[in-house]
């Protein structure tokens, strides 16, 4: 896990790069006044040396049962917070592979969060799923078999669709701006309540991703 750049409104007004992102996002009054005034702060997350989705996994080809993976069990962990994708690939050629499998970690703001991905893949076929949370840590990885088959697989990585801390965020215009090593990408979906932005340009080797974004919180 890097350690993600985030600075406030007030922050920002004080700060070197202020000048460029004020003339360049909108109203200098509105980004630097403090949120007891507007109802918002406006943050800027920085994720410098972010590392390619589907590269780093987490859990690669792993056997389908019931079990707890912990973090001396993860071949990587998740650099900066993001929502995470499981993999199951059904080897049987007549029924459909079944279970749950539970992340439990942390989220961009330190809370301990936990989300339950269920599993219902067609023979012969494999399917990947992703969160709707954001994880910065992932601590451990449940798995819980319901189909009768021996040999199916999973994994588990991450995605290029990323958090923001001092989420939830009151509107979707709310992300306003997101880089990709220092060029403008534009914002395809914004998760409010989630605090998860999808952003165009996805990174294909480590580099800096920012998100623009105001929140009340």
């Amino acid at each position: 896990m890097a350690t993600q750049n985030v600075l406030s409104s007030e922050q920002l007004a004080a700060s070197p790069v202020a000048d460029k992102v004020l003339t360049t996002d909108g109203d200098v009054n509105a980004w630097a006044a403090p949120a007891a005034i507007f109802g918002k702060r406006t943050y800027v997350a920085s994720y410098p040396d972010a590392q390619v989705g589907g590269v780093a996994q987490i859990v690669t080809g792993r056997a389908f049962a019931d079990e707890t993976l912990t973090t001396a069990n993860f071949a990587n962990q998740i650099d900066y917070p993001r929502t995470v994708s499981v993999t199951a690939q059904n080897l049987n050629i007549s029924t459909n592979m079944t279970g749950t499998v539970t992340l439990n970690g942390t989220d961009a703001d330190g809370a301990t969060i936990q989300e339950v991905v269920t599993v219902n893949v067609s023979p012969s076929t494999t399917t990947t799923y992703e969160t709707d949370l954001a994880f910065i840590l992932l601590t451990t990885i449940v798995t819980d078999k319901t189909d009768a088959h021996v040999g199916d697989q999973y994994s588990v990585g991450v995605t290029q669709d990323w958090g923001v801390p001092n989420y939830p965020l009151a509107a979707a215009g709310d992300a306003f701006k997101a880089t990709v090593d220092g060029v403008n990408s534009g914002i395809t979906a914004v998760d409010t309540t989630n605090g998860v932005v999808n952003i165009v340009a996805a990174i294909v080797a480590p580099g800096e991703i920012v998100i623009f974004y105001n929140s009340a919180s």
